[in-house]
C-alpha cells in the first residue's frame, strides 16, 4: 500500500502488472485468488453448518444423489395419535395417496418439530406427524390455543426452522432441498409487523417485489396492484412510522400479496386490531378468496367462520380435526343458548316468553330459523 500511494503521489500510478515489482505482483495475485477461495468456502459453510435459522443442507448437496431428502423411517415417526378424529385420519390417507404434488399449493406430510434440551434430549414435540393438503384457491383456517404449534408449523414451511422429520411441498418444491424456489412461490404475513420506519409504503413493496424476482418493467404494476388490494394506494408516499396500527397491518398483508404468490401464510393477521380495522381486513381477505390459496392461523372461531372454507384444529402439535365449518359445528358444537332478561316485575311474563319460544323453536331444525321477532 505504501508503494502504491507513493507512486500515485508522484503521478506515476501503476497501470499494468508488467511494471510492478515481483513481490507486489505475487501479493496481488494471492489476494485475488484468496478472496475467491474464501468466498466459495464461506458460501459452502453457510449452507452446511447448523444455524439457528434456515435449512441445513447435506455436506455433499452439490451432488444430485445427496441433494434429495431422505424419507423418514417408521421408527423416527410417532405412532398415529389416538386423539385424531376420523376426518384427520382421512386427510392423512389423502396426502399419502397424492402423486401429482405440483397440482396443490401446499402439501405437508408427517411434519415433526422437536425442541431439544441443552443436553440433546427431546424436550418438547411442538408439531407431531402433521399431514395436510391445501387445495387451489382455498382459505384454510388453523385454530388452536397458544403453544399449539401453529407458528412453528409456518416457520418450518417458510424455511425459518428445519423440520426434524417429514417434508412439505409448496407448488411442487420441497422445503428441504428447494427452499429458494419455495420462497419465490409464497407470501408471509408474520404475527408481528416487520417494517422499516424510514421506508415508505411503496418502497417496502418494491423491495419485496425485487426479492421475489419480479422483473423491473413489471414491478410498478405489481406494487400498485398490491396497494389497491389493501386500500393503501393513497398512502404510497407515507413512511411506515406515520401509519396507524391498522394500516401497518394492511401493509404487512400487502407485502405477502406482492409478486402474485401461489400460497400466502397469515399468522394471526388481526392481532391487536380494533373491530373496525378487523372487519376491513376481513373484507380484503374475502376479496382475495379464490385467487390464491391461504393458510390463516387464528384464535377466533368467528374469524375462521367468516373467511375460511375449511378449518383445522391443532392442539399439542396434533391436527385433531379438519373439515368445513358446518361439519365441525354439527359434530362438536355445544348447541345454541338463548338468554332472556326481564325486570323483576315482569317475572311472570318471562315464563310466558320462555314457553312461547320453546313452542315455536324446533331444536332439531334450529339452523333453519334465522330470526325470532317475538321480543322487541
Amino acid at each position: 500500500m505504501y508503494l502504491l500511494c507513493n507512486s500515485c503521489s508522484n503521478d506515476l500510478c501503476y497501470k499494468s502488472f508488467d511494471i510492478l515489482l515481483q513481490e507486489m505482483t505475487a501479493c496481488f495475485w494471492s489476494l485475488y485468488i484468496g478472496s475467491l477461495i474464501f468466498l466459495i468456502i464461506g458460501i459452502y459453510l453457510h449452507e452446511v453448518i447448523p444455524q439457528e435459522y434456515g435449512i441445513r443442507k447435506h455436506p455433499l448437496f452439490f451432488f444430485s444423489c445427496f441433494a434429495k431428502s431422505r424419507p423418514s423411517s417408521s421408527e423416527e415417526l410417532d405412532e398415529l395419535c389416538e386423539l385424531e378424529d376420523l376426518d384427520s385420519k382421512n386427510e392423512r390417507e389423502f396426502v399419502n395417496s397424492i402423486t401429482k404434488i405440483q397440482q396443490y399449493p401446499l402439501i405437508c406430510k408427517n411434519l415433526q418439530k422437536i425442541y431439544k434440551s441443552s443436553g440433546g434430549r427431546p424436550l418438547n414435540k411442538a408439531v407431531r406427524n402433521f399431514s395436510l393438503a391445501i387445495r387451489p384457491g382455498e382459505i384454510f383456517g388453523l385454530l388452536g390455543p397458544n403453544g399449539a404449534g401453529k407458528t412453528t408449523l409456518i416457520a418450518m414451511i417458510t424455511g425459518l426452522y428445519p423440520p426434524n422429520y417429514g417434508n412439505a411441498w409448496v407448488n411442487g418444491y420441497s422445503i428441504r432441498n428447494e427452499i429458494n424456489q419455495v420462497h419465490l412461490k409464497m407470501g408471509v404475513c408474520p404475527q408481528f409487523d416487520l417494517l422499516w420506519p424510514d421506508l415508505t409504503v411503496q418502497e417496502h413493496l418494491i423491495f419485496y417485489a425485487r426479492l421475489k424476482g419480479i422483473k423491473r418493467k413489471d414491478e410498478t404494476f405489481r406494487v400498485n396492484e398490491a396497494m389497491k388490494e389493501v386500500f393503501l394506494d393513497k398512502f404510497g408516499d407515507f413512511k411506515a412510522n406515520a401509519l396507524s396500527g391498522g394500516m401497518k397491518r394492511r401493509l404487512s398483508v400487502a407485502i405477502s400479496l406482492v409478486g402474485d404468490p401461489k400460497i400466502i401464510f397469515l399468522d394471526e393477521p388481526t392481532t391487536g386490531l380494533d373491530p373496525e380495522n378487523r372487519r376491513q381486513l376481513w373484507d380484503i381477505l374475502v376479496e382475495s378468496r379464490g385467487k390464491r390459496a391461504m393458510v390463516l392461523t387464528t384464535h377466533s372461531m368467528e374469524e375462521a367462520d367468516v373467511l375460511c372454507s375449511r378449518i383445522g384444529i391443532i392442539t399439542d402439535g396434533v391436527l385433531r380435526t379438519v373439515g368445513p365449518q358446518v361439519r365441525l359445528k354439527s359434530l362438536y358444537g355445544g348447541g345454541y343458548h338463548l338468554y332472556v332478561n326481564c325486570h323483576k316485575e315482569n317475572y311472570i311474563r318471562q315464563k310466558e316468553y320462555v314457553f312461547i319460544l320453546k313452542t315455536i323453536i324446533d331444536y332439531r331444525n334450529f339452523k333453519r330459523i334465522k330470526r325470532c321477532g317475538i321480543l322487541s
